[in-house]
């Protein structure tokens, strides 16, 4: 749409209506939803293809929750040579600029702005572009929309104003969305070591252990227990306790996979699930938490210098299914592993 037709264009303003009404019905449907975030900004862009047909590529980035690596979320970009330009390119286009610096960016016609007209990197020369940032109330940014148009000058005020809105409700129901997902993990994780519990452990395993027999698919369990740790606390009290237990538990979860769920058992023993994991491979990673655990005390933690010697751990490995296939001998069987490893003398592993 050009400022040419202006009887296009007239027509369209008669029919803002239906679009602002269109908002009331992704409201409600963004309180309705308790999916994931894919589904939300998925219904974002079932909006905007409904009432802007003219939007012909529209793509949604926002940080990795984990890594906090800006990713691509979900596009529907339907030229694909737009996704190598700076339109949609990730990390170092406008997306990540805007992202940066929480402002739009509106590109009236990419025809005749002087950045892509003389790099000639725009299939048809033509079009209109729109970058805008997805914010919480607090204004934190979640990521940024960007959308293009074939035609130059498409994103007048009405357009911009309700794709704005657009991203504001986006950005309220992912706030809601990360509140009770922050809210549902801390119920799942041990308040001192930051380790799932043991009732979301169980819950975990139970999924796990079904898919792993349904897919014949090997996994392994490594139990867990601090050395000697009721003499530490004995010696240096419960304070110095937990400061072990904590700076134990941030070392096993740096030795291992995201994929790997780390649960406090019960007082000083945690557990291990490794999935897709054989006993060889499971026995490599018990060997490298031990080994980071010990090498805790040569670290020099200024929290651990009250110990005079390092701590250790004593693990016990099972493996499914070479060492047995019930979901509760797992356990038992990595358990009495652990218990071998105490009686041979500690800070060892234990497999078999």
């Amino acid at each position: 749409m050009t400022d040419s037709n202006p009887e296009q264009k007239d027509f369209r303003y008669k029919n803002q209506i239906p679009s602002l009404l269109g908002l009331v019905e992704l409201a409600l449907k963004f309180q309705g939803q308790k999916k994931d975030l894919q589904e939300y900004s998925l219904e974002a862009i079932r909006f905007i293809n409904r009432f802007f047909p003219e939007i012909t590529d529209i793509a949604i980035y926002m940080p990795d929750s984990r890594s906090g690596n800006f990713e691509l979320l979900i596009d529907r970009i339907s030229n694909r040579k737009l996704a190598s330009t700076e339109l949609f390119r990730l990390g170092d286009g406008h997306t990540w600029d805007v992202y940066l610096s929480g402002f739009s960016r509106l590109i009236p016609n990419l025809g005749q702005d002087p950045y892509f007209t003389a790099k000639d990197v725009l299939p048809g020369g033509d079009g209109s572009y729109f970058c805008f940032p997805i914010e919480q109330s607090n204004l934190k940014r979640l990521g940024v929309i960007a959308v293009y148009s074939k035609d130059p000058f498409f994103f007048d005020e009405h357009a911009c104003i309700v794709l704005g809105k657009v991203s504001t409700l986006l950005g309220m129901a992912l706030e809601m969305f990360y509140s009770i997902r922050e809210a549902v993990e801390k119920s799942f994780r041990d308040e001192l070591t930051g380790a799932y519990n043991r009732r979301f452990f169980n819950e975990h395993y139970d999924h796990e252990y079904y898919r792993h027999k349904r897919y014949h698919t090997p996994y392994g369990i490594l139990m867990l227990d601090i050395d000697f740790f009721k003499k530490l606390n004995d010696t240096y009290g419960h304070a110095s306790g937990d400061v072990v237990l904590k700076k134990v538990s941030d070392s096993i979860q740096s030795s291992i996979r995201k994929s790997d769920t780390f649960a406090r058992w019960g007082g000083e023993e945690f557990i291990i699930f490794l999935p897709d994991t054989n006993e060889q491979n499971a026995f490599l990673v018990a060997e490298k938490v031990r080994r980071s655990v010990e090498e805790l005390y040569h670290q020099k933690f200024p929290e651990l210098e009250f110990l005079k010697s390092p701590v250790t751990v004593s693990i016990g490995l099972s493996a499914f299914p070479s060492n047995c296939e019930d979901k509760a001998e797992m356990i038992n069987f990595a358990d009495s592993n652990l218990y071998k490893a105490k009686r041979d003398g500690r800070n060892r592993v234990v497999a078999g």
